[in-house]
């Protein structure tokens, strides 16, 4: 008697550049993709995609990550020959993207009660200095401590709110501007699954 083994070969890898590919449908310009066949109804399929090759966004201070990682397999096989057959499929998808955000935090100045900066038109980009008031007063006592203007003393400063701003990351941008003042890449997360059988 003589034992059969199968063995699963790889198809080489397509560098699919643009538009259709006659055995894989249509396709972005950066995938790659991966076929391993077997002689019988099975096949295993890998696509995999990371940020060696992507560009920095003009907007960004570094690469967004994006990994990509999308893997399956079928299996088909006759269960009665001829009469009766199972099939079935599992397909996942594991993405890990990131996006360039450009976002306003409070510059250390402010963390510390100091809201001077604000009176500066260069630094806020707004058209007027803008005045803040004493807590209150309905607008009619403006913010001040020792003569210094926009400031809060330091009893004036609840300790719940001071933790809230620190929970803020420190401005990495803007030369020192009270705007858009944090680049950041934010990342995410989208799996999906999906199986079929017959």
């Amino acid at each position: 008697m003589r034992r059969h083994r199968t063995r699963c070969r790889i198809q080489p890898a397509d560098q699919q550049l643009h538009g259709r590919v006659r055995t894989l449908g249509w396709c972005r310009p950066e995938r790659q993709r991966q076929v391993w066949h077997q002689p019988d109804s099975r096949e295993c399929v890998e696509y995999f995609r990371n940020t060696n090759l992507d560009a920095q966004n003009w907007n960004a201070q570094t690469i967004p990550p994006y990994h990509e990682n999308q893997f399956g397999a079928t299996l088909g096989i006759p269960l009665l020959r001829n009469r009766l057959f199972y099939f079935g499929d599992l397909e996942a998808n594991r993405i890990s993207i990131g996006r360039t955000s450009i976002i306003s935090v409070p510059t250390p100045l402010m963390r510390q009660g100091n809201f001077s900066e604000l009176l500066d038109t260069s630094l806020t980009g707004a058209a007027q200095p803008t005045q803040l008031y004493q807590p209150n007063s309905g607008g009619t006592q403006t913010l001040s401590c020792n003569g210094q203007n926009n400031v809060f003393c330091a009893n004036q400063i609840d300790p719940v709110a001071q933790k809230i701003l620190n929970m803020y990351p420190p401005p990495n941008a803007n030369g020192g501007k009270t705007y858009n003042n944090l680049v950041e890449n934010v990342s995410r997360q989208d799996d999906t699954s999906s199986g079929t059988s017959v």
